[in-house]
């Protein structure tokens, strides 16, 4: 194992905490966590295409390790409306080896050269949150020393400002023919 590029993590995490309540028998203990981290890939030693992901439901470079870039950033490709009927379609940028037809959608050929591949992916957003947060509350009541004591833990957590590559939802919008399709299969003319 080597180490293939340098990498820039910044950011700050707070943590506050409290006993809102301390009695004999009864007491509350609670705990704020908030985090802001954030990444970039300073430099991958020589690799200018950067490191590709996985392919999933045959999408190919849907994450990418580029420089300059935060690790978990999502690409792909922007859509541009459905083919109509009386549209020339080999005006039309595709993809290779596929054949276009009325209904299917129109993607943005960000290269200009009239076929679509990754060179007209865009940055569709990250994988990583803006903030994370956590909240734990731990409730006690103390029976006494016969019985003992009772602890309730209540932890809520969450993230804010994440993208998220849905690709349940990508399979009922595919319009391909090949599969159902959600509802909104229904307005896309």
């Amino acid at each position: 194992m080597k180490n293939i590029g340098s990498l820039e993590n910044r950011g700050f995490e707070l943590a506050v905490n409290a006993v809102p309540f301390a009695g004999n028998k009864f007491s509350w203990e609670s705990n704020f966590t908030l985090g802001f981290n954030h990444n970039k890939v300073i430099d991958l030693f020589g690799s200018e295409e950067g490191l590709s992901g996985s392919s999933i439901n045959g999408i190919n470079y849907w994450t990418r390790i580029t420089e300059g870039k935060a690790i978990g950033t999502i690409y792909g490709y922007k859509t541009e409306g459905i083919v109509q009927l009386g549209e020339n379609l080999s005006q039309i940028p595709y993809f290779p080896a596929k054949e276009i037809g009325y209904g299917d959608r129109k993607y943005v050929d960000k290269s200009k050269d009239n076929k679509l591949n990754e060179e007209d992916y865009f940055d569709l957003g990250n994988a990583n949150p803006d903030f994370a947060y956590g909240w734990n509350n731990t409730f006690s009541y103390n029976f006494g020393n016969k019985c003992g004591a009772l602890h309730l833990t209540v932890y809520l957590q969450g993230v804010y400002g994440n993208s998220i590559a849905n690709f349940n939802l990508f399979a009922l919008e595919s319009f391909d023919g090949g599969k159902n399709n959600s509802t909104i299969a229904l307005e896309r003319w």
